[in-house]
């Protein structure tokens, strides 16, 4: 309803300065040895009056009005303080995944932000993984290249997140310095049972090994 949508938006917009929000990590594993090479941080927020709320009941929302981008150095900031302590206890992860919306990309501040945090907890760029959506691929695409070469240039991990699930942008895909990408769940739910899905999978993967 339009009272629960403001409701959630208030609730939103203070959520930052009274903690609200936390991490939960993800383990990124290699099927090869087995072995959890590295965390994604998946942001969620707990409200004293609406309760937990799941990223998709918020997400859309901060990134209609903006907030999104208050959020988004914050989960940054977050999740490479907990890698640094990772690091200073002696657990051999290679690095930690952030998503980030496409409102970051189109700021000026994501790569001051994020070489200031790295600087900040002493982590080699690799240690930090940038996951963003296809949806970063058409917005503003000289702006978008400048962003992710001065991102590459501080050594960050750079990945399409749900991929082939959006705009599936070869055009954009062929000039990015990407490192990698994420096949959808809408693809990779169907595997191994369904052909076509399988099939999808293999050429993403045939294309990324290409690329």
């Amino acid at each position: 309803s339009g009272r629960r949508c403001y409701e959630l938006g208030r609730a939103l917009r203070r959520a930052l300065d009274n903690q609200e929000f936390y991490l939960r990590y993800q383990p990124q594993v290699d099927l090869v040895s087995g072995r959890v090479t590295a965390a994604e941080a998946l942001i969620r927020w707990r409200n004293r009056v609406l309760g937990e709320l799941a990223p998709d009941l918020f997400i859309s929302h901060a990134e209609n009005t903006g907030d999104i981008v208050r959020i988004g150095a914050w989960v940054i900031d977050a999740a490479c303080r907990q890698m640094a302590r990772w690091r200073a206890d002696g657990l051999a992860l290679e690095r930690v995944a952030v998503n980030v919306s496409y409102r970051q990309f189109a700021g000026d501040d994501l790569v001051r932000n994020v070489r200031s945090v790295l600087q900040e907890f002493d982590l080699p760029g690799s240690a930090l993984e940038l996951e963003f959506t296809e949806r970063v691929l058409i917005e503003d695409a000289p702006a978008t290249l400048r962003v992710f070469a001065e991102l590459r240039a501080l050594g960050v991990i750079l990945t399409i997140d749900d991929f082939g699930e959006g705009y599936s942008a070869l055009n954009y895909l062929r000039r990015l310095p990407i490192h990698g990408l994420k096949i959808s769940q809408l693809f990779t739910e169907g595997v191994p049972g369904n052909r076509s899905d399988v099939a999808v999978c293999q050429a993403v993967s045939a294309i990324a090994r290409s690329l």
